[in-house]
């Protein structure tokens, strides 16, 4: 089985070559350009690993860790919470 990952950054750029990255090793990946599009995929999927980029518009990477880790709301599979290097 392989591993999910949601991937949340502003930038088409930085998901296009972390996106491949991890799909050239075996990974599933669900794009999303924000924080506000990460929150509607969250539900929808289970996801293993949420990896995001810090600095979006409207909805900050660190907003989103939170909003992850104290509502328990998403269908996140007890996720590893690694921000993205800026």
């Amino acid at each position: 089985m392989a591993h999910r990952v949601l991937l949340v950054d502003d930038s088409q750029a930085m998901r296009t070559f972390v996106e491949a990255a991890l799909e050239d090793e075996g990974i599933e990946v669900e794009a999303a350009s924000g924080g506000a599009e990460a929150l509607r995929l969250m539900p929808q999927q289970a996801f293993d690993l949420l990896i995001t980029d810090i600095n979006m518009p409207d909805i900050n990477g660190l907003e989103l860790i939170k909003f992850v880790r104290e509502t328990g709301v998403t269908a996140v599979n007890r996720p590893r919470l690694a921000p993205s290097p800026p």
